[in-house]
């Protein structure tokens, strides 16, 4: 009786050391999240790659969800893909969706998690220049993300953006021109039409008109564009001059001297 009493007593101590130490663990997990956006490159991806050494820790050791590991290699992909290391990125982002995969009947976050990776895959694709491939992949995810989440989801623009710049990169102006205007649909309805997210529409409008030599109205959304950053404010003063600048050679590939003066001016007020 005694012995049993015993065994049970360090059954449960055992218990309470795991628990704290596992505890201890995702601690170090939040602090990596919570501070690696504000390290530069370099840092990022030495984070990252503490983050998946802690997550297999949790994973292999202690037992716990597998999805923790779905996170950490994906964040992983994601620091490679924004510093343009796109073979890094595809191999962790492919990892990813397999132990993904595995668990889609598993966890529920899960299920909205693989449209992420799927995003994630095609804008490698789309950036490494396979926009065929990228194309493919952001349909699927697009699907999968608007049968989980809705169709009127503003995540969904993020897809309709990746998919315009796919387009874009393929000389399929119109096509781009489209999923730019469905992106803008989304921005005015969260944000309002007066909103730096619908001027930043704006912009990418105006650069694929220009791309596609339709002039005036490249002219037209590079200066309501500019008009509305001006207007809303907290811009940099840097980027209200490049888009000034931009504006100043639209209205020149249009012949409007005038307006192409005044907006040069602009630039260097």
């Amino acid at each position: 009786m005694q012995g049993s009493l015993a065994d049970e007593d360090e059954d449960q101590l055992s218990a309470e050391l795991s628990n704290s130490f596992i505890q201890t663990i995702e601690n170090k997990l939040n602090l990596i999240e919570k501070n690696v956006d504000i390290k530069e490159p370099e840092s990022v991806i030495h984070a990252r790659i503490q983050q998946l050494e802690v997550a297999r820790l949790l994973v292999n050791i202690h037992k716990q969800s597998s999805f923790i590991l779905v996170k950490a290699t994906v964040n992983l992909g994601k620091a490679y893909l924004n510093i343009n290391y796109y073979q890094q990125a595809f191999e962790h982002l492919t990892n990813a969706f397999k132990l993904n995969s595995s668990l889609l009947n598993k966890i529920e976050e899960a299920k909205q998690y693989h449209s992420n990776i799927l995003t994630l895959l095609g804008r490698c694709y789309m950036e490494g220049g396979e926009t065929d491939d990228a194309l493919k992949l952001l349909e699927k995810s697009l699907k999968m993300n608007k049968t989980i989440l809705g169709e009127d989801d503003y995540s969904n623009s993020i897809i309709h953006t990746l998919m315009a710049r796919a387009y874009v990169k393929k000389g399929k102006y119109q096509e781009a021109i489209q999923q730019y205007s469905i992106v803008w649909e989304y921005a005015e309805a969260k944000y309002g039409l007066k909103s730096k997210e619908v001027a930043e529409v704006f912009l990418e409008l105006a650069d694929t008109y220009d791309k596609n030599k339709e002039y005036k109205d490249a002219v037209e959304f590079q200066r309501r564009a500019f008009d509305t950053f001006k207007e809303v404010g907290g811009i940099d003063k840097k980027k209200v001059a490049t888009m000034a600048i931009t504006l100043g050679e639209m209205y020149g590939h249009n012949e409007i001297l005038d307006e192409a003066v005044a907006a040069m001016r602009e630039a260097r007020a």
